[in-house]
């Protein structure tokens, strides 16, 4: 039909003044058809997160039978000397992250299947493997906490008694201000044997640090002096295997996988300023209230926002 006839019967509908259905309107071979409008769906997808890394908030949650989870969370804790009036609330708060966990995830219908909680307890390997008593780091093996979709109360308490005899002790004579091996945590807890049972459809691998201090570089000199040397053994007291630049560091948390995820408490400086751009990774600041600032819901609201 052409339009000249479309248009003389849409005149002849007009003038018999009756409900009838209109003419079709002629296709325009030379005209393009118009492109199809962009939902909000669409657009919400093309605005992805800067990191690269598209949270799953807006995608249907299945049922929770059939979306079972698998969780290997390693808290890396300062336990340095300046930490020494919060210790206690820190330690407390570690031992309810599981169960809070937990309990987050079944707001969004994730049944956990199993959890594993491993803790890296750091201080300062410059300070305290020569002027003190105290280990440089204290690290536990992973408890499995909960297995089966139960709670498993022998590791869940062997869990609770590791934390329990830690101590705020050592890490240098400058409290807060004076740098810690807390990027040498995360090189610790970025190597853990992270679980790979292929039968659990989902799994996250989390990573949690907290400190009230800035970190040493990787690149400092010092680590390779011979006053870090063991006088007996002759091991250096700084471990041979960390990464000697950021970028590195980087890498080791990248080989995790795209199930890994990773939150710092700390200090605000350029370093902790760069780790919080990292994929899927999100720093916050405490700069004036050491951890007493530790705001949970926060923390788990960004956790379960990417599970």
């Amino acid at each position: 039909m052409e339009m000249k006839d479309w248009l003389d019967q849409l005149n002849d509908v007009a003038q018999e003044g009756e409900p009838v259905d209109l003419p079709e309107l002629p296709e325009n071979p030379d005209e393009p058809a118009p492109e199809a409008p962009v939902t909000q769906e669409e657009t919400e997808e093309e605005e992805d997160d800067p990191q690269g890394i598209v949270l799953e908030e807006d995608v249907q949650t299945p049922e929770a039978d059939d979306y079972k989870t698998a969780v290997d969370l390693v808290m890396c804790v300062d336990v340095t000397g300046s930490m020494n009036k919060l210790i206690d609330a820190v330690k407390e708060f570690a031992k309810s992250v599981p169960t809070d966990l937990v309990a987050q995830l079944n707001e969004v219908n994730r049944q956990t299947e199993t959890m594993r909680v491993r803790v890296i307890a750091f201080r300062d390997f410059y300070w305290d493997y020569v002027s003190s008593r105290y280990p440089a780091c204290e690290i536990s093996r992973f408890f499995g906490v909960i297995s089966g979709g139960e709670v498993d109360t022998d590791e869940s308490k062997a869990f609770e008694d590791f934390v329990s005899t830690l101590e705020a002790k050592g890490g240098g004579r400058e409290a807060a201000v004076d740098p810690e091996s807390s990027l040498e945590a995360l090189h610790l807890a970025f190597k853990s044997e992270w679980n790979n049972d292929p039968s659990i459809a989902k799994q996250r691998r989390i990573v949690m640090l907290f400190t009230d201090s800035v970190p040493h570089t990787l690149d400092d000199e010092r680590r390779n002096e011979e006053k870090y040397q063991h006088p007996v053994t002759g091991k250096m007291g700084y471990p041979e295997d960390m990464p000697a630049s950021m970028s590195a560091l980087q890498d080791e948390y990248l080989e995790i996988g795209t199930n890994a995820r990773l939150i710092v408490y700390a200090r605000e400086c350029e370093i902790w300023q760069s780790v919080g751009g990292w994929t899927a990774a999100q720093a916050f600041w405490n700069n004036d209230k050491g951890l007493a600032g530790i705001d949970k819901d926060v923390l788990y609201k960004v956790l379960k926002k990417s599970m």
